[in-house]
């Protein structure tokens, strides 16, 4: 799974359009527990993002990449880490 700058880019306006409507809400009111709430929002987003990438729709795998190579890139490369660590340990 490879993230391009176009997705990144989708990703970030997801995160940041509810800071649109912090102004108007902040007034008289607690700026900490206001951030506090856009925090978990963002978090909300991030989240719902992820279970999306999780379904492995062919739409979505066409636009971020398929998982199985991002699984199967990192496990080569946990095997290689292995590899060289036990390389150096003996």
């Amino acid at each position: 799974m490879t993230l391009g700058p176009l997705d990144i880019v989708i990703v970030a306006a997801a995160i940041a359009t509810p800071l649109v409507w912090l102004p108007g809400i902040a007034q008289g009111r607690d700026g900490i527990a206001l951030f506090n709430q856009y925090l978990v929002i963002s978090v909300l987003i991030s989240m719902a993002i992820s279970q999306l990438i999780a379904t492995r729709i062919a739409s979505v795998e066409s636009i971020i990449g398929r998982l199985d190579q991002a699984f199967q890139r990192s496990h080569q490369l946990e095997c290689e880490r292995r590899i060289s660590i036990g390389r150096i340990v003996e």
